[in-house]
């Protein structure tokens, strides 16, 4: 009976063994194939960026709601707003309209107003660009053309606000199904960096931190090898510190009692000597 308990002990931890090396391969192929796919997608972003189907920017998001994009060195204000007929953008003062996807199926109001009449009765045919309607927009009359041939059927009451749907279009011709929007597979012009480059440390430091920043989030910001080259110079310069802590202090100071400020100054002041007489930075 011992040897029979030895021999099943021994089947048992061959099993072991066997189920263990199983889930180690299969994990290190899991693992395997996940990195494959990190290094694919990140080449695949490096060669959208090299063949200028990217471009760098920074993003900030003002207190009125709108965003300043820097991009080739250049600040825009952005504005955007929703509605009915898509998304109205005011970049530097003009207007552009990214028009929402339309679908002749679906008739809907562009804007608040009051439906006065039906122009064709409900369930019968209308021409492309026939009047269906009529409605009241700041007390004038304008027709509502529709967009396709088919048989409209009427869903809709007499006020009107943005997007309400008006009726609903049977179409005659299959072909004016709805147009959705494409993916752009054009080229963007050759662009900068968003912002002038400086050889100050800490701004490198920044643009550097940045960019790693970006990587980590999945975005393909430039070789990672020059990236941390980059942030490893710049955490290596001594004067570093200071000029972090100066700009820093620029902001504060008009927040501290003036003694303090005078004190925090001298203090970095002494520092900065001692930097210049050891490293002549």
């Amino acid at each position: 009976s011992s040897s029979s308990s030895s021999s099943s002990s021994s089947s048992s931890s061959s099993a072991s063994a066997s189920a263990s090396s199983k889930a180690a391969a299969n994990s290190g192929a899991a693992v395997a194939k996940s990195s494959s796919a990190a290094a694919a997608a990140t080449a695949a972003a490096a060669a959208a960026l090299e063949g200028n189907m990217g471009v760098e920017t920074i993003v900030r998001k003002m207190a009125d709601g709108g965003y300043l994009f820097q991009v080739d060195g250049s600040s825009h204000l952005v504005h955007a707003e929703d509605e009915a007929a898509g998304t109205r953008l005011l970049i530097n003062g003009l207007t552009v309209l990214l028009a929402a996807e339309t679908d002749p199926s679906t008739l809907k109001a562009s804007g608040p107003g009051k439906l006065i009449r039906y122009l064709v009765p409900s369930g019968r045919h209308v021409d492309c660009d026939q009047p269906y309607a009529e409605v009241e927009v700041m007390k004038m009359l304008m027709p509502l053309l529709s967009p396709a041939s088919g048989i409209i059927r009427f869903v809709v009451a007499a006020v009107l606000a943005a997007g309400d749907l008006i009726a609903k279009l049977d179409l005659e011709d299959a072909r004016a199904a709805a147009v959705s929007s494409e993916p752009f597979k054009g080229q963007f012009p050759d662009l900068g960096p968003p912002t002038a480059p400086s050889e100050r440390i800490d701004h490198v430091f920044a643009a550097a931190l940045g960019r790693a920043k970006n990587v980590l989030e999945g975005y393909y910001a430039g070789r990672a090898t020059d990236i941390v080259g980059a942030l490893v110079d710049a955490l290596d310069s001594p004067a570093l510190a200071p000029l972090q802590w100066r700009e820093d202090m620029s902001v504060a100071a008009a927040r501290l009692p003036p003694r303090l400020a005078s004190e925090l100054g001298e203090i970095l002041s002494e520092f900065e000597a001692e930097l210049q007489s050891c490293f002549g930075e």
